[in-house]
């Protein structure tokens, strides 16, 4: 099994791993938001709440998404990157890494390659304001970038994003908050 394929079929455990891990905003106990919760305040669900269950949530690679901001978010992701991750599910459909079901999206895509964090932040950068260009009502994004030796998570809160496309929030202040979800994992 060639390395690309491998990091494929294993990105929803890795994925579903790394979303217990994320940091969500103290609540009133000093803990965290759990799981697939929102962040007080903030409109933003800390992970899909589906995260590493049925594959066939996914876009099967010959459907095109339904939402223009997916669209738009997908083109990105293409020009961008070296695609969204492929995998076959259990009943021998093809599929992307891309879900538009619910308030949280989830893109799983292969990065570019890179050498250090400067290029995953332009990554997260390009994307984030692509999904935060044209974005549905009250939808986060949850992304998963699988590289050669690293995966990285970062997430879009909805309320970032709307804030950002009505010009409230500035691209640098927008792109800071992202960066600031985003987690680094080396895989070799």
């Amino acid at each position: 099994m060639n390395r690309r394929g491998c990091l494929s079929g294993v990105a929803g455990c890795l994925a579903a791993t790394l979303a217990g891990c994320t940091r969500g905003a103290p609540d009133e106990d000093g803990g965290t938001a759990g799981d697939g919760a929102e962040t007080p305040g903030t409109g933003c669900a800390q992970d899909p709440a589906t995260a590493g269950d049925d594959e066939e949530r996914f876009l099967a690679a010959n459907e095109t998404p339904e939402s223009p901001g997916a669209r738009e978010l997908l083109a990105a992701v293409e020009a961008e990157t070296d695609g969204l991750t492929r995998f076959t599910d259990d009943d021998g459909t093809e599929r992307v890494g891309f879900d538009e079901g619910g308030d949280v999206w989830e893109l799983r895509y292969r990065g570019a390659p890179h050498a250090g964090e400067d290029r995953f932040r332009g990554e997260i950068s390009a994307l984030s304001a692509a999904f935060a260009s044209n974005p549905p009502d009250g939808v986060s994004l949850w992304a998963t970038s699988l590289h050669e030796c690293t995966t990285g998570t970062w997430h879009v809160c909805a309320e970032a994003a709307a804030a950002f496309d009505r010009g409230e929030l500035g691209r640098e202040a927008f792109v800071d908050r992202v960066w600031d979800t985003a987690e680094i994992e080396n895989n070799c």
